[in-house]
C-alpha cells in the first residue's frame, strides 16, 4: 500500500470540498498549526533526551575527577609500615 496517485488525490480533494465547504481554509489552518505544535513538541523531547545523555556524561566525568583526586591524595601520604615491618626482630 503506497501513497495515493493523482486520481486518488483529486477524489480526496473533491470529498474535502463537499464535506468542509467554505470552512476548508480554516480547517487547513488548524491542521497546519496542530502539525507545527506536534513537530515542536517532538523537537523539545529530542533535545531533552540529548540533554539527559549529556548529564550522564557530566556525572561520569565528575566521578572520575573525584576518583583521581582521591588517588592523588593517597599517593601523597607517606607509606605506613606494615605490622611485620613495625615489630623489631621480625
Amino acid at each position: 500500500m503506497g501513497w495515493p496517485g493523482a486520481t486518488e488525490w483529486i477524489v480526496i480533494g473533491i470529498v474535502a470540498v463537499l464535506v468542509f465547504g467554505g470552512r476548508l481554509p480554516e480547517v487547513g489552518k488548524t491542521v497546519g498549526k496542530t502539525l507545527r505544535q506536534l513537530r515542536r513538541g517532538l523537537d523539545d523531547l529530542k533535545r531533552d533526551i540529548d540533554l539527559g545523555d549529556d548529564l550522564d556524561v557530566a556525572r561520569e566525568v565528575k566521578d572520575l575527577g573525584r576518583d583521581l583526586r582521591d588517588s592523588a591524595s593517597s599517593a601523597a601520604e607517606p607509606d605506613q609500615p606494615t605490622d611485620d615491618e613495625a615489630q623489631p626482630g621480625g
